[in-house]
């Protein structure tokens, strides 16, 4: 359809109701309750994902020729389920996490993927070249943590912030002129999900490419686009549950059955921060106790964890 409307976006609309859609719809006050669950005629909108503030269709307040409203849309439909334990070393100290409150954000930048040398040339040449008419956008996602936990838990104590990410590219196979105007014109290509320095790979590893100028490390992967699992304690984003456990230096992914999605979506989490010359919101907060600004566009590390400027405004090299 062309109204990119979908459960989860903080719009109840046809077709959804307050038992197939509670996150979208609620009842009316004074309506049927849970023992009741015939739907009440009429609902109202719960402003989820700040869906009562979508950016206007005409802006675009990064100057980087997508409407801040198709980035807003594109961000919340392609963010997927971040698996992983509910515990103080995972879900309580995930930016994304209510037990934080909500002036803790996940950072994300949509532009225009102008890279030729892609991964997969053979993917570049058949789906994201521009002449074939075709047009692919870059989805970056911060995944930040209050605080970094060694794997085992006799090691030494914790490190102060970690700033994992992960990235997609965007296709879309209709005229940018209507896309821009529509989220379900868009699907994932394919991703990759980045580990800092705390999370080295090898560069002989098959599953990763690690940049020595930057320290990041990641891996390539086309199957499965909706579900990412974070390691126990160390919260390095993986693309399966097999490949998280004892993949890299013992990390693994045993518990992990808690969707922190579920929070991102419900308190509005996911914040623009826009272009480097021309940011929208840059600015979240650094993960020290005294909550004080953290500009993604600043070089300076994030806590004891790896710069973000790198991860968002970095050629990382599809």
């Amino acid at each position: 359809s062309s109204s990119g409307n979908y459960c989860g976006d903080g719009m109840c609309t046809t077709g959804e109701d307050f038992l197939n859609c509670g996150i979208d719809c609620q009842e009316t006050p004074g309506g049927p309750g849970p023992d009741n669950p015939t739907p009440p005629s009429v609902h109202h909108e719960t402003c989820d994902n700040n869906a009562c503030g979508w950016p206007l269709i005409v802006t675009d307040a990064d100057y980087d020729g997508i409407p801040d409203r198709l980035e807003a849309l594109l961000a919340h439909k392609f963010f997927p389920n971040l698996w992983m334990r509910d515990d103080q070393y995972n879900s309580e100290v995930f930016y994304g996490s209510p037990q934080l409150g909500p002036e803790y954000t996940i950072p994300y930048r949509i532009n225009f993927d102008l890279i030729s040398n892609l991964f997969d040339s053979e993917v570049y040449e058949t789906a994201c070249k521009y002449n074939k008419g075709n047009t692919c956008l870059e989805y970056r996602i911060g995944l930040p943590f209050k605080r970094h936990f060694p794997k085992a838990i006799s090691a030494s104590a914790s490190r102060v912030g970690d700033s994992e990410f992960i990235a997609f590219v965007l296709l879309t196979e209709q005229p940018f002129q209507t896309a821009q105007h529509d989220p379900d014109a868009w699907t994932v290509l394919m991703g990759r999900y980045y580990h800092g320095e705390h999370h080295w790979q090898s560069n002989t590893d098959t599953f990763a490419d690690c940049n020595s100028d930057t320290g990041l490390c990641s891996y390539y992967y086309t199957a499965d686009k909706n579900n990412v699992w974070i390691a126990n304690r160390s919260h390095g984003p993986y693309m399966n549950f097999v490949h998280c456990t004892n993949y890299f230096n013992g990390d693994n992914c045993h518990g992990t059955h808690y969707n922190a999605k579920n929070d991102v979506h419900a308190f509005s989490k996911l914040q623009n921060i826009g272009e480097l010359t021309h940011p929208i919101d840059s600015v979240i907060l650094a993960p020290n106790d005294i909550r004080a600004p953290y500009d993604i566009r600043s070089t300076t590390n994030f806590g004891d964890a790896y710069t973000y400027y790198y991860e968002f405004f970095y050629d990382i090299g599809w």
